[in-house]
């Protein structure tokens, strides 16, 4: 099936070109219009008809849309919890949209449906897609992701990563390693320099970091580090799910290491693992109570930035014993 991607390819212009021929909305040239219509019939395009009643004012439908990055992980489900806890309350609904590996098809259906607001989750959108929902008058959010001058609902990364660096000072260790994504993105930038900051005040510097392409390779990882570092004596990792697949190098060096994690997932209290508890539930939440608002008019410039802090969950002796005893078979 056709896109509107494959259509602007086709016509050689922009999405936002094919959105307001399609749409009937805006200014365009007739021999822009006229390329436009001629790829949509070479190319069998059928606009959904829904998209219509939305430019048309029909908001009536009561849909989120949420653009996330990723479906599986575990993360951002307690996010989707909190959204879904306030539009239950007003009697709405979602609609889910995968970023994956081509965005430009995810904002394509974006604005074939019927959604009067849509999250953007835990990611920026380029200044096409941004420029394409204000034509359609299509308000966002964003969530778990800090845009300037844009609604934006966060936890402050950087307090949660100073919160990491004192539980590690609070313990006296003096050699910290770090473990994190290597697409290094928004969120990971600040806890590592929230992390850094509060140990350099200390006089303590981060001696190894390590950046995997996936959280399957935090093993590898640890164990690289621990080699080139062994003095290392606490890790702190970029999320749970790091620090869960870092486990069984931490069983298999049998050294006392304080490891830290971030989220604070459900299995984090079974492992007995110290992480860094972020109101998951309540990001999404306030964030569908805040595009709700901008919606309805009712909300001031000023507060449409919504930062939420984090806390600490402390814990501990991590349960290694199981893994400890697997590596020895």
């Amino acid at each position: 099936m056709s896109t509107m991607k494959d259509i602007a390819k086709r016509a050689g212009v922009g999405l936002g070109t094919v959105s307001r021929v399609v749409n009937g909305t805006g200014p365009v040239s007739d021999e822009t219009r006229d390329r436009v219509h001629a790829a949509i019939k070479e190319l069998d395009y059928r606009p959904n008809k829904i998209a219509r009643k939305l430019v048309s004012g029909n908001r009536g439908s009561g849909f989120f849309g949420v653009l996330m990055p990723l479906f599986i992980h575990p993360f951002y489900f307690y996010i989707l919890r909190g959204i879904y806890r306030f539009v239950e309350e007003m009697d709405m609904n979602l609609i889910l949209f995968n970023r994956g590996k081509h965005p430009e098809q995810a904002m394509s259906h974006i604005l074939q449906e019927d959604i009067i607001g849509l999250f953007v989750m835990s990611h920026d959108l380029s200044r096409e897609e941004e420029q394409m929902l204000n034509h359609e008058k299509l308000l966002y959010c964003y969530l778990d992701y800090h845009k300037p001058h844009r609604p934006s609902v966060y936890v402050d990364n950087r307090y949660g990563g100073k919160l990491a660096a004192e539980h590690i000072l609070s313990k006296g260790l003096k050699y910290p390693a770090y473990v994190g994504d290597v697409g290094n993105p928004q969120q990971q930038i600040d806890r590592f320099n929230g992390f850094q900051r509060r140990l350099e005040e200390s006089d303590i510097s981060v001696v190894g970091k390590k950046l995997v392409p996936n959280q399957f390779e935090s093993d590898t990882a640890v164990e690289e580090l621990l080699k080139e570092h062994p003095e290392i004596d606490s890790i702190f990792f970029f999320s749970d799910s790091h620090a869960l697949e870092s486990l069984p190098a931490v069983a298999r060096w049998e050294k006392d290491l304080e490891i830290i994690g971030y989220d604070d997932l459900d299995f984090t209290g079974f492992l007995g693992l110290t992480t860094i508890h972020q109101p998951k539930d309540e990001i999404g939440y306030e964030a569908a109570r805040l595009l709700y608002r901008l919606i309805n008019d009712t909300v001031l410039l000023g507060e449409q930035e919504i930062i939420l802090k984090p806390g600490i969950s402390v814990r501990g002796p991590l349960a290694l014993e199981h893994l400890r005893n697997r590596s020895m078979k």
